[in-house]
């Protein structure tokens, strides 16, 4: 209904102007006119299963969030056309943030890597959309699930590198169309991503990272494995970007959710 009574408004505002005479605004009035007729079209489009996944997560509505996504395909999000990634990047298209969660789309090539990182403090909801990868996880020690000093400027307070003693890994290989994975402060919190083909990544992050509240993403390292009397431990070591890791900003061009959408 909201869509219904704003295309009526805009109707009515471009037919005024036809009525009135000819002046130099005109041509930025009739662009903003189509400008806003877009972005109508595009909060319209499946009214949209992306919307209620946005509503579904403002309300904090995680399993839900999770059995929406299950539905995503790669039509609704308008990735079934070919995607262009300059060679050696993996793609990001922004779809929606504020404080309390975000939503975007990871794009990985075959053969590339999102190396092991964590998420402080959130859950992270991830649905394939095509393509498949090898997962590589670890769960977070109750010990490490501390806040973390926050960066700034790119730099934390000087501090020892962070070692974590962490259970085994779990590895498996997913493929679309999977259930959608699901991590927490603690299980599966640390993970990595191999493509093993073309792949489209749909992640929610309830809460998204933020630097000033302690949120920040650090990546690991595997440095050694030794068995304890406790069993079977891996040691991971924080350690800075990635070289290898190099991401490219990509149009969304999915329907688009939020409140003005409502």
């Amino acid at each position: 209904m909201a869509g219904l009574r704003l295309m009526s408004a805009l109707l009515v505002e471009a037919h005024a102007h036809t009525l009135t005479p000819q002046s130099s605004a005109m041509p930025r009035r009739l662009l903003q006119f189509r400008q806003r007729a877009r972005e109508l079209s595009a909060c319209s489009k499946g009214n949209s299963l992306v919307q209620h996944i946005y509503q579904l997560a403002s309300a904090g509505e995680v399993d839900l969030v999770a059995e929406a996504m299950e539905q995503l395909t790669p039509s609704m999000l308008a990735l079934d056309a070919p995607l262009h990634l300059p060679p050696g990047k993996i793609g990001y298209q922004h779809v929606y943030s504020d404080a309390r969660f975000s939503m975007g789309i990871f794009v990985l090539p075959a053969g590339s890597s999102i190396p092991l990182h964590d998420h402080p403090h959130m859950t992270v909801l991830s649905k394939l959309i095509f393509g498949a990868l090898h997962v590589t996880s670890y769960d977070l020690p109750e010990a490490a699930s501390e806040p973390r000093p926050a960066l700034f400027g790119g730099l934390r307070p000087r501090q020892r590198q962070r070692r974590l003693r962490c259970a085994p890994a779990q590895r498996t290989v997913v493929a679309a169309p999977a259930a959608t994975l699901k991590l927490d402060p603690v299980h599966g919190n640390l993970h990595a991503f191999r493509a093993l083909n073309d792949t489209a990544v749909f992640d929610v992050l309830l809460p998204p990272y933020n630097d000033a509240a302690g949120r920040s993403c650090h990546y690991y390292a595997e440095v050694d494995e030794q068995r304890r009397a406790d069993g079977h431990r891996v040691t991971l070591e924080e350690v800075s970007w990635p070289p290898t890791l190099k991401i490219a900003s990509m149009q969304y061009e999915g329907p688009r959710c939020g409140p003005e959408c409502e």
